[in-house]
């Protein structure tokens, strides 16, 4: 099992989607993080199922928001470097394009 950990740069990106979502509809912003912190359970046990990228940066999809999560491995430890909305162009934004 790895440990997972947000950097501060993802920490800030999770914030702005989770105002967004609560702006859309009140509590909607609060599911966002519940999903998104059922998502880092998951890539703190499985997380080599996402195949390496560019610069070792691997991508998680959201299920239900639109939102991926850019990490990579190092050694036993998974940092989250970004989190972005999906209907952006968001792999060109950090280099995989």
């Amino acid at each position: 099992m790895f440990l997972v950990v947000v950097d501060r740069v993802a920490e800030l990106q999770l914030e702005l989607i989770m105002h967004y979502y609560e702006d859309q509809q009140i509590g909607l912003g609060h599911k966002c993080i519940e999903e998104m912190n059922r998502s880092f359970v998951l890539l703190s046990k499985f997380s080599h199922a996402r195949p390496e990228e560019k610069h070792g940066l691997r991508l998680l999809q959201l299920d239900t928001f639109a939102a991926s999560v850019a990490y990579r491995i190092y050694n036993t430890l998974v940092v989250v470097h970004f989190i972005f909305d999906s209907r952006s162009d968001f792999r060109k934004q950090i280099g995989l394009e």
